[in-house]
């Protein structure tokens, strides 16, 4: 008896579960950051269906109220985060490693975005797209190919007070580029979570020192 009365208990138990696990499609965290929108749709977007960023949700809730119409941002790698980035910003270089990709994303850009297309099998051309302007950053952002070098080249077009942020950041790979911003005197803040179309943890970075411009 005591046996039969365990397994029904067991069954109920489970049943919750199931009936709690049904009810995240309609309420609760993952409805309110757009997880279910991004995963159907195979496109990071929050749950309006505006273009976020591919990096992680504690980073976006963190950064978004700190940035400024005024800031100067660069990007390795583009996509929904250079839109995103447009919109709360003063202005977007991104450079681009995947033609096909370049030619879809250039096509529907605000006017404060340059993107530019280089080839990555040579380092100096990708790279050091940053050196290609006067201008000096306040965000740079590292999220396309060669990313040790483009976290080393970075810091010489950082303005005084600028942020490196780097994602995927917990991947092996990137750790030389990790210990190479250490070693310049950054500090460093992971934030690590969920991001869209994701059921795994993943990191996003911010490398900063003091008095930087987002007020760490």
């Amino acid at each position: 008896m005591i046996e039969k009365i365990q397994i029904l208990l067991g069954l109920l138990f489970r049943l919750r579960n199931f009936r709690t696990l049904l009810s995240l499609r309609h309420r609760g965290y993952l409805v309110d950051i757009g997880w279910f929108k991004s995963a159907e749709k195979k496109i990071p977007i929050d749950k309006n269906g505006q273009p976020i960023p591919w990096y992680s949700y504690p980073f976006l809730s963190f950064i978004e109220a700190r940035l400024k119409n005024n800031f100067r941002v660069f990007e390795y790698g583009s996509g929904n985060s250079t839109i995103w980035w447009a919109k709360r910003v003063g202005s977007v270089k991104a450079v681009e490693h995947n033609l096909s990709w370049f030619k879809k994303i250039s096509s529907n850009l605000p006017d404060n975005v340059e993107i530019v297309h280089r080839e990555a099998n040579d380092e100096k051309e990708y790279c050091r797209e940053i050196f290609n302007s006067d201008t000096q950053y306040d965000l740079v952002i590292v999220d396309g190919v060669q990313r040790n070098c483009c976290l080393k080249v970075s810091i010489e077009k950082l303005n005084k007070d600028g942020v490196v942020i780097l994602d995927n950041s917990e991947r092996r790979e990137y750790q030389e580029g990790v210990r190479f911003l250490i070693s310049k005197g950054f500090k460093k803040i992971d934030f690590c979570g969920m991001g869209a179309m994701e059921n795994c943890n993943t990191c996003t970075t911010c490398f900063y020192k003091e008095n930087n411009c987002l007020n760490i």
